[in-house]
């Protein structure tokens, strides 16, 4: 039997993309894979949570799309889309709102008509609305008894505040608020052709193309002023925050603060820092306060970031008499990481895991696509894939004690617990 030459891993090439400037302005990317038999369309609006007016306006939004149109209840819409085998999908995020039809080539001319439905006249009916509304009031308050969720709404509320759109807590009271006619303005205002970017990946056939073109130059457009999102700056934060929730047989910790952001020369190399301390299954706190100790199934520690905002945060649940062990565990973690130097065969192991973690974000076209689009709506260029993977190589020992040394001191962070 043949055994598969072991060889280093390289950078890959990062995916080749057409760029189309319609008449109209707006910029239509294409990324082209002839083998492919579908196709996915995505519309990226500058319509998230930070250009709301009110709690929930951008996501509530967002929803109705899908829930009929000028011509077509949602009934309708979801037949036909299930009779094709296709897939409408929405998601939204604090800098973007994305609008997204994947469907095979053959389905298209089918589909195409009513995606533009979707996107240009959606019809927010009333019934329609109250439904959402009573399923809005019912996911609240169902989280609301997770301690899980009081910990990380505490978290990014004491460092960014209640009145911005990442730090504030959702009530009941909030959905409430919310009217049809608060819906109708933010799609008026925000879902608009000079406000948004389009991706469309697979089989892209000049008909395809053609309609896309078509669609883009004729469809209405509002008189708009380019939506820009500013660095989004943490507040004052407290050290330590507890909420107590009667009954709870667990305690939810988060231990986290403000990280660097994608400017900071600091970015790269602290998701190399962040992994071997909690971001993988073999990374140091894992291994202690899962494996050695039991204290918890699952310990992570997680650098989200956007061209808005980045945080760092260690998150896990526990049983409620093992909590003080567990905190003082990850403290103790992390100043290991800062008095002493990383081993160079744990290093090595994790330059490996962070590039094979790379390949997989970038293998198949959906998820090179999805990749593309994150730093499309962040800012962010090819150049970026190639930087962040140089950096992983170039990491050494030296680096990430004086990373954490920086970055993992005691009174930097905000601790949030939960339990009884």
């Amino acid at each position: 039997m043949l055994i598969p030459r072991l060889r280093k891993i390289t950078c890959p090439q990062f995916l080749a993309f057409d760029k189309v400037l319609t008449s109209n302005g707006t910029p239509v990317y294409i990324i082209k894979d002839d083998n492919a038999e579908v196709l996915r369309i995505d519309f990226l609006f500058k319509a998230g949570a930070f250009s709301q007016e009110k709690p929930l306006q951008s996501s509530m939004t967002l929803q109705m799309l899908k829930e009929g149109t000028a011509k077509h209840n949602s009934e309708e819409i979801a037949e036909q889309l299930d009779y094709c085998g296709a897939l409408l999908d929405v998601r939204n995020m604090q800098n973007c709102a994305f609008v997204s039809l994947t469907l095979t080539n053959k389905s298209f001319d089918t589909l195409w008509p009513l995606f533009c439905e979707v996107l240009s006249c959606p019809a927010f009916p009333e019934h329609e609305f109250q439904l959402m509304q009573h399923t809005l009031k019912q996911s609240i308050r169902l989280r609301e008894e997770r301690v899980s969720y009081w910990a990380r709404r505490r978290f990014y509320n004491n460092l960014f505040g209640n009145q911005s759109s990442i730090g504030h807590i959702r009530t009941v009271e909030d959905v409430e608020r919310v009217s049809i006619d608060d819906l109708k303005s933010h799609f008026k205002k925000y879902y608009n052709l000079n406000n948004c970017a389009v991706v469309v990946a697979g089989k892209v056939t000049a008909n395809v193309i053609k309609e896309l073109e078509s669609f883009l130059n004729n469809s209405e457009r509002n008189v708009f002023e380019s939506v820009k999102y500013p660095f989004v700056k943490c507040k004052e934060y407290v050290s330590r925050d507890y909420i107590k929730k009667e009954g709870a047989v667990q305690s939810a910790v988060i231990i986290g603060k403000p990280a660097p952001s994608f400017s900071d020369e600091d970015y790269d190399s602290f998701e190399v820092l962040n992994a071997a301390l909690g971001g993988y299954f073999g990374s140091r706190l894992m291994t202690e306060i899962r494996e050695k100790k039991g204290y918890t199934y699952d310990i992570t520690s997680v650098v989200q970031s956007s061209r808005e905002y980045s945080t760092f945060g260690i998150s896990a649940q526990t049983a409620t008499e093992y909590t003080d062990s567990l905190i003082a565990d990850c403290y103790a973690e992390m100043q290991k990481l800062i008095e002493r130097k990383m081993s160079k065969s744990e290093l090595e192991k994790l330059k490996k895991y962070l590039h094979g973690e790379m390949l997989r974000n970038v293998d198949g076209l959906f998820s090179a696509m999805g990749q593309f689009e994150f730093f499309l709506r962040n800012g962010l260029d090819a150049s970026s894939f190639r930087q962040s993977w140089d950096a992983v190589s170039a990491a050494t020992p030296e680096e990430m004690q004086r990373l954490a040394q920086k970055y993992f001191q005691p009174s930097s962070f905000c601790q949030v617990v939960c339990g009884a």
